[in-house]
Parts: structure tokens; C-alpha cells; sequence
């Protein structure tokens, strides 16, 4: 599956927006997704923009097997809802780093 993250693989992006785009706006995000599919988790730590908090941080974390997301723990978030369907977290943030754990 494209786009999907496999075992044990790391994505980090650092001031993702800090061009000229509808993210900077905000300002520029980090973050860092860690597979570890085969345990039956992917972690993923964001660290929202500052310049001007969000409403809300929608993450996409995609399976490689197409197996939809189960459960999660996600702290640093006024609230959080699950779509299993569109394999989405979306993230109300709070002023500090979020960090998920998504459980398939």
C-alpha cells in the first residue's frame, strides 16, 4: 500500500510549512513517525505550530496491510477522534508536543 508505513521505518520532517503555503499561516510543524507494525503499533510525536494554535491537527497513519486503527493514546490533547475508516486521528492540540501511539 502506498504511503503506508512499514516495520521498524522512520519518517521525520522538521518546519514542514516554513515555505510559502497555507501551513505557514500557522507556522512550521515537526514530526516524527516510528513503525513498529509488526507489534502491532506506529508512535508519531507532532509538534503543532506556534505562531498560531491550530482548531484542530489531523495525522493520516496508514497501514501497510490496510488494517484500520483500533484504538489510540494520544496525549498533549484537549480531545481526539479516531476515523478507522480514512485512517485519520484528528487532534484538538493543547500548547505542547502531541504524542500518539495508533494500536491496529
Amino acid at each position: 500500500m502506498a504511503g503506508a508505513v512499514r516495520h521498524e521505518q522512520l519518517v521525520a520532517r522538521r518546519h514542514a510549512g516554513s515555505r510559502a503555503t497555507r501551513a505557514n499561516l500557522f507556522g512550521p510543524v515537526d514530526y516524527t513517525i516510528i513503525s513498529h507494525v509488526a507489534d502491532g503499533h506506529v508512535d508519531a510525536e507532532i509538534v503543532p505550530p506556534q505562531r498560531q494554535i491550530p482548531s484542530a491537527v489531523v495525522i493520516r497513519l496508514r497501514h501497510p496491510e490496510g488494517k484500520a486503527i483500533q484504538s489510540a493514546d494520544v496525549s498533549g490533547a484537549k480531545e481526539y477522534t479516531i476515523d478507522p475508516a480514512r485512517e485519520c486521528i484528528r487532534i484538538v492540540p493543547d500548547t505542547g508536543p502531541i504524542r500518539v501511539r495508533a494500536h491496529y
